[in-house]
């Protein structure tokens, strides 16, 4: 086994339609941490809307968080990395949204706050098993990530529109009706380098998997950086390989191919 290391993104990579993940790709990745695999879960999710899935696993491995911007080991949660958004960064974000009758949810200490229930924050609950609170505004320190919910289209144009000048904020569509903003120095690829140089793993012993426009940097930073057959053309053509779709067990397929 040549490769040492597998991260891999949650939705639409590991789990099925249904938010699931087959026997099977659990017995296999269990069966390579016994041979000494790191598996990496690398989602834009915090830690609470990850821990049923890493408890799946039988090994205490680094997670990485909110894309990037917090790594955590899976059963310890040890905190291994931490980057928050700049504190004027992420009151002109959220000043934006209200200012365009948004809605919003972001973490502050690994708190969700809202600014409203609605049914993107119902949905979004049953999805990421949180419990927001309601913000109690004019506070923005150690925010760690901000999510703006609206339907694609708008949020494309804002993207484009309305957060030139915000030099040190990554800003991405990790879902179509998700807008994420995180600190640039926060990004799933950089988490995973962190763990790399922890580990002393070199990039050409890693395989990476993912599907959505916040993997491409991850699928790039690998040795073998992988896209699911259901990712849209951009991250397809960031990878070194396509698998199948997340509903036929397409990471399963990625590790029998290139595992032993």
């Amino acid at each position: 086994m040549s490769f040492k290391l597998i991260a891999c993104d949650l939705d639409g990579t590991l789990l099925d339609n249904n938010k699931e993940v087959s026997t099977n790709t659990i017995n296999r990745i269990n069966n390579l941490l016994n041979q000494g695999l790191l598996f990496v879960i690398a989602t834009g999710r915090p830690f609470t809307g990850t821990k049923r899935y890493c408890d799946l696993f039988n090994k205490n491995m680094p997670v990485i968080l909110y894309n990037g911007s917090i790594v955590r080991m899976s059963k310890t949660n040890e905190l291994l990395f931490n980057v928050s958004l700049d504190k004027e960064d992420a009151k002109k974000i959220i000043n934006i949204i209200n200012e365009h009758q948004g809605t919003y949810i972001y973490w502050k200490d690994e708190i969700p706050f809202v600014n409203r229930i609605d049914d993107y924050i119902n949905d979004y609950v049953k999805i990421s098993k949180v419990t927001p609170k309601i913000d109690p505004k004019g506070d923005y320190d150690n925010i760690t990530k901000i999510i703006w919910f609206d339907e694609n289209k708008n949020l494309l144009h804002f993207e484009e529109t309305l957060f030139g000048d915000l030099d040190k904020v990554n800003h991405f569509t990790s879902e179509a009706i998700y807008l994420e903003f995180v600190n640039k120095r926060a990004s799933k690829e950089k988490a995973l380098e962190s763990i790399c140089d922890y580990y002393k793993i070199k990039k050409e012993d890693v395989i990476t998997i993912g599907d959505g426009n916040n993997d491409i940097g991850l699928i790039k930073y690998a040795g073998l950086g992988v896209a699911m057959d259901n990712a849209k053309d951009n991250v397809k053509r960031a990878a070194k390989f396509i698998t199948k779709s997340n509903n036929d067990e397409g990471v399963l397929f990625v590790l029998n191919k290139y595992l032993k």
